[in-house]
């Protein structure tokens, strides 16, 4: 029997990028981005390519059935590319996707509607995949096939992921490629300063997009991630050498736990 046709969709304001799902399956495989097939150890480019379907508008999705895949769930961030190749650790993280695999299929899920602006209870649909929208557009027109993760649920809107707030436990799954995104406000917004990302053995500069509300995003690596462990964490800001003036301006709490799938 050949592999089964597996699909998925993504809005993103912006048309004409190159965005790209970067799934790891929970049985620790990685696809390929040359053949399809999930494979461990990591293949140099476990992506899935997000093809905007009808040019200028901005919907995005996947047709793959080169393989089977294994069952189990797949999860993993989307991102758009911002240099001349891909690259997980400075590419933008524009939302996640997460969909789970019985015989080669989609398996259906339990989804939630957005509650409108008025306070209606929420009520529940099934669905067969899930991709969230982490632009932070409104939907504001019914939409039959609009699916939500309930984290980014406020107000009746689609929000943008929540960046770490200050005093949090990090809980991130052993091995995992992880992103980790910060907005750390403009308190600590210095010029040409640097911030370090320090939890311990971890230490890593976080990649800053705006300078004036200190946001950014790093991505721990599966190497990072590899050893469960707990402990204090921090953002520390430096001066441009990477030594001088050091200033703690976030403390929290790095968790790196089993990762049960």
């Amino acid at each position: 029997m050949p592999p089964l046709i597996k699909t998925g969709e993504f809005d993103w304001p912006e048309p004409g990028e190159d965005l790209y799902w970067a799934p790891r399956h929970s049985t620790g495989v990685f696809i390929d981005l040359a053949d399809g097939v999930w494979k461990n150890p990591r293949p140099a480019a476990p992506f899935i390519e997000l093809v905007e379907d009808i040019e200028g508008t901005g919907h995005y999705t996947f047709t793959d059935r080169r393989a089977v895949w294994p069952d189990g769930k797949v999860s993993g961030p989307i991102y758009k590319r911002l240099g001349s190749t891909r690259n997980e650790q400075v590419d933008q993280m524009v939302g996640s996707g997460v969909m789970s695999i019985e015989g080669d299929a989609e398996v259906q899920l339990i989804g939630y509607i957005v509650p409108d602006n008025e306070g209606i209870a929420v009520s529940r649909e099934q669905i067969t995949k899930i991709l969230f929208d982490a632009s932070g557009y409104v939907k504001s027109a019914p939409q039959t096939a609009v699916t939500v993760n309930p984290a980014q649920v406020l107000g009746g809107a689609l929000q943008p992921l929540l960046p770490i707030k200050a005093t949090a436990t990090i809980e991130v799954p052993q091995g995992d490629v992880y992103p980790l995104p910060w907005a750390i406000g403009s308190a600590a917004a210095k010029a040409d300063a640097k911030f370090l990302f320090q939890a311990g053995t971890i230490s890593r500069e976080i990649t800053i997009a705006d300078p004036a509300t200190v946001s950014g995003m790093i991505v721990l690596t599966s190497l990072e991630t590899a050893t469960i462990a707990s402990g204090p964490a921090r953002v520390l800001r430096v001066d441009s050498d990477g030594t001088s003036n050091p200033l703690t301006v976030w403390k929290g709490k790095l968790n790196i736990v089993a990762n049960v799938g």
